[in-house]
């Protein structure tokens, strides 16, 4: 399974702010409850962009099946993997290649900082997410630093 927009945390967040699904569609600039009905059933997912603005810690409405991962920075970061891969200087697809685990980035104290800065995250935190991408356990096995 992939990293995603649970349903069910978007139900619950939209539900404890005691809002309906066409409030929300209007607070996150999106056309209609109809597509936030579809985003709490699983039929569709929300843009990265709309996550932030969610105002709920963007990690809480994420399916993580395998912990915080490079794509779940990404997506609670409101980024596309376009736009991330432009700003750290890479292209989409050597971004989407780290994302899933097939290629990490060259051990560059550089890059980690920029994805860091970018994700808005410590470079700690963007490390372990390399590592989770690749299915590393990070107790045993040797870790991306």
């Amino acid at each position: 399974m992939r990293t995603g927009v649970d349903g069910v945390a978007v139900l619950r967040a939209r539900s404890e702010k005691k809002l309906s699904q066409h409030q929300l569609a209007r607070i996150v600039d999106v056309a209609g409850g109809e597509r936030v009905s579809g985003w709490e059933r699983g039929v569709g997912q929300p843009r990265a962009r709309i996550i932030p603005g969610l105002d709920v810690d963007p990690l809480e409405l994420l399916f993580l099946p395998n912990g915080v991962d490079l794509r779940a920075l990404r997506l609670a970061a409101g980024r596309t993997a376009p736009e991330l891969a432009q700003a750290v200087h890479v292209s989409v697809h050597s971004y989407l290649r780290w994302e899933s685990g097939q290629r990490l980035p060259l051990q560059d104290d550089r890059m980690l900082g920029n994805l860091s800065g970018q994700l808005g995250v410590p470079v700690a935190a963007v490390v372990e997410a390399l590592n989770r991408s690749r299915g590393s356990e990070t107790d045993d096995a040797p870790t991306f630093h």
